[in-house]
C-alpha cells in the first residue's frame, strides 16, 4: 500500500510491501530524503523507542499507519521524522507509542519517486483511453438493440450517449487540495501497480539547433530488462570525391598494364 502526506516540509510519501516499510519526503527545495525499514525487524527497533512496551511487528505496523497518517502529530526535522501517539485500547493512562525515521539523501529518487508517479499518470490516461473506446462500442451496441425495436423494461437505467470532448471539458479548473488528491485510494493502488516496473531515464541526445548541439532527454522508458542494446551506426555514405580518385587510379593502373 502507499500513502501520500503533505506536510509543511514538503510531501511524505510511504509504501508497504510485505518485506519492507519505505519512507520519502519530498522537499520543496526539490531535494528528497528517504528512511527504509524491514518489517521483520520492527520488534527490535521497538525496544529503543518504547522499552516498556513489547508489540508484535504487525502491530508496531499498524501503529507507524497511525502516526504517519495524523499530520498534527508529525515532527519534521533537517534529517528525522518522529511521533508520538497514544496507545489505543490500553487502560492505563497516558500511555503512548512513539517513533523515529532517520533519513538520509536518496540517491536515485528519479527510480524510487518520480519515475512512479510519472508511469502512474500514464497508467491512468491508458485506463481512461481503453474505458472510453469500451463506451463507445457499448454505444453502438445499443443503437444496434434499439434498431430492432428492443426498448429497456426500467427508464432509470436510460443513459446518455458517451462524449470524451465532453467528459475533459468537465474538468474543474479550480486548484484543489493536493493532498486530498494524492491521498485518495485510487491514486495509491495505481502507484502500487507500478513501483516495482524497472524504469529508466532514456539517455540525453543532441539535437542539432542552428549551429549548436542543445542536450534533449528523451524522457522516460520501460525497460524489461536493465541492459540496453549498443545502437546501430547507419552505413555511412560514399565520399564522391574519394570515388574520383579511386576511379582516376584505376584507369593508370589499366594504362601502365596495357604499355607492358
Amino acid at each position: 500500500m502507499s500513502k501520500w502526506v503533505v506536510l509543511a516540509p514538503g510531501i511524505l510519501h510511504y509504501r508497504i510491501t510485505d518485506e519492507t516499510l519505505t519512507l520519502n519526503l519530498i522537499k520543496h527545495c526539490g531535494a528528497t530524503l528517504t528512511c527504509s525499514h524491514s518489517i521483520s525487524d520492527l520488534s527490535a527497533t521497538n525496544k529503543q523507542f518504547n522499552p516498556r512496551y513489547s508489540f508484535t511487528n504487525a502491530y508496531i505496523l499498524n501503529l507507524i499507519k497511525l502516526g504517519l497518517s495524523d499530520k498534527d502529530c508529525l515532527s519534521v526535522g533537517d534529517a528525522f521524522i518522529t511521533f508520538t501517539i497514544p496507545l489505543p485500547n490500553v487502560k492505563k493512562s497516558g500511555a503512548t507509542f512513539t517513533w523515529m525515521f532517520e533519513l538520509e539523501e536518496c540517491q536515485n529518487s528519479i527510480d524510487t519517486v518520480f519515475a512512479p508517479l510519472v508511469a502512474s499518470c500514464q497508467l491512468l490516461l491508458d485506463q481512461r483511453t481503453e474505458m472510453a473506446a469500451m463506451l463507445r462500442k457499448k454505444d453502438k451496441e445499443i443503437e444496434e438493440y434499439k434498431s430492432l425495436g428492443l426498448t429497456l423494461s426500467k427508464k432509470s437505467r436510460l443513459c446518455e450517449t458517451f462524449d470524451m470532448e465532453r467528459l475533459i471539458s468537465r474538468v474543474n479548473p479550480v486548484r484543489r487540495d493536493l493532498g486530498e488528491m494524492l491521498s485518495r485510494p485510487e491514486f495509491g493502488e495505481v502507484f502500487d501497480a507500478v513501483a516495482d516496473i524497472d524504469m529508466t531515464v532514456s539517455p540525453v541526445v543532441k539535437v542539432e539547433r542552428g549551429k549548436r548541439k542543445v542536450p534533449v532527454a528523451t524522457g522516460i522508458v520501460f525497460d524489461d530488462s536493465m541492459s540496453q542494446p549498443e545502437p546501430e551506426e547507419p552505413p555511412s555514405s560514399p565520399d564522391p570525391a574519394a570515388a574520383v580518385v579511386k576511379k582516376k587510379d584505376d584507369e593508370r593502373k589499366v594504362r601502365k598494364t596495357r604499355r607492358l
